[in-house]
């Protein structure tokens, strides 16, 4: 938050995975997500006494249509 060396933190990786169906015929599309599948728990930040956690494991839907 503040961007000094007493806020850094290690280097993490994380998997996430998207998978989408397209019709742009007919107007449509429809995905799905997961992020932090591994559920890894790791800070983003650190910023004295407080740190920021990256969120769990998430999955997650969508939709869109274009008329």
């Amino acid at each position: 938050l503040n961007n000094n060396l007493r806020s850094e933190v290690e280097g993490f990786t994380t998997l996430d995975l998207r998978v989408a169906l397209r019709a742009p015929e007919r107007g449509w599309s429809a995905h799905v997500y997961g992020r932090n599948l591994t559920d890894e728990a790791f800070f983003v930040d650190r910023n004295g006494g407080a740190r920021l956690v990256a969120a769990p494991r998430t999955f997650g839907i969508g939709a869109r249509y274009d008329f």
